[in-house]
């Protein structure tokens, strides 16, 4: 019986130290099995923002972390100027079916989800709008630009991020698109 449990039984509160230490266990273990079903994470675990990419870009490809490209650096300047803060997003990539990526099941990235736990679901193209759709039974892809609740969620699909970056038009539309999710206040 690990210490919660006993200390559940017994009626007792554990110390905050101890809590944070088995919460933070727990979590590893978590980002290390979703790694071990091929998923690719950055960012902060303990975010509120999950950014989803289903298809690999040119830094990605060439070698680099997940969203280290100017999706990313686009990506991060946009959710400051709404008032995110940097340790508020992660980034969640299947890249399913990319030759040379890791392959994750489609039904295993509502689970990906659910370790993460963020308030908010990006989508950031396509591909990573059709996964989630189907990781969570619904019957057509999520629309691009408009966003839906699903699970008690903020999701957004951006339809095709890092492609709108190479023309002023649509960096417009993305930013238009992103506009939507600023933070929440707090409910307490």
């Amino acid at each position: 019986m690990g210490n919660g449990t006993k200390a559940q039984a017994q009626g007792t509160r554990l110390p905050e130290a101890d809590v944070e230490a088995i919460y933070m266990e727990r979590t590893n273990d978590e980002l290390e099995s979703l790694a071990e079903e091929g998923f690719v994470t950055s960012g902060n675990a303990f975010c509120r923002v999950l950014l989803v990419k289903g298809r690999p870009g040119p830094a990605e490809a060439g070698g680099g972390d997940l969203l280290s490209g100017a999706d990313g650096e686009a990506l991060r300047a946009g959710l400051a100027r709404l008032g995110w803060k940097e340790s508020d997003w992660a980034g969640l990539a299947t890249f399913l079916g990319q030759d040379g990526f890791p392959q994750a099941d489609p039904a295993d990235l509502a689970v990906a989800v659910e370790v993460f736990d963020p308030e908010c679901v990006v989508a950031l193209d396509s591909p990573a709008a059709r996964n989630l759709a189907r990781a969570w039974g619904l019957p057509e892809p999520l629309p691009a630009g408009k966003v839906e609740r699903v699970f008690g969620r903020r999701v957004l699909a951006m339809g095709g991020f890092e492609a709108a970056l190479a023309s002023q038009e649509g960096k417009k539309e993305m930013w238009r698109r992103l506009r939507q999710l600023p933070p929440l206040p707090s409910p307490l």
